[in-house]
């Protein structure tokens, strides 16, 4: 099961709720996290640790990181293009890459 959420204060309300719901709840299955839309910098790696936080108790099957890039979006949205010929350098590009690379092992 893949739990989504953002780092913003409602997604973290939310994300609080669900896992004080999971934490009540007998699952078979994995569950599997992922950090939606997170900033760059060190306002991203305190958006990171918190959510690291909060769902270490979990024991969470795999944890992943999204970053927040609205610039190589639009860019590729108005070229009509991937996102490395965009910009290959972006991070939300570089996020996508690992997860692939994560999924195809």
């Amino acid at each position: 099961m893949l739990i989504i959420s953002k780092p913003d204060l409602l997604g973290a309300h939310r994300l609080d709720q669900v896992l004080i719901l999971l934490e009540k709840t007998a699952m078979r299955a994995k569950l599997g996290f992922l950090l939606n839309m997170k900033s760059q910098g060190k306002k991203g790696d305190g958006e990171e640790a918190r959510f690291l936080s909060s769902i270490t108790p979990l024991r969470p099957g795999s944890m992943r990181v999204l970053a927040r890039d609205g610039r190589s979006v639009q860019a590729s949205e108005e070229a009509r293009s991937t996102l490395i010929e965009a910009n290959e350098r972006s991070p939300l590009r570089k996020s996508l890459a690992k997860i692939a690379s994560e999924l195809a092992r």
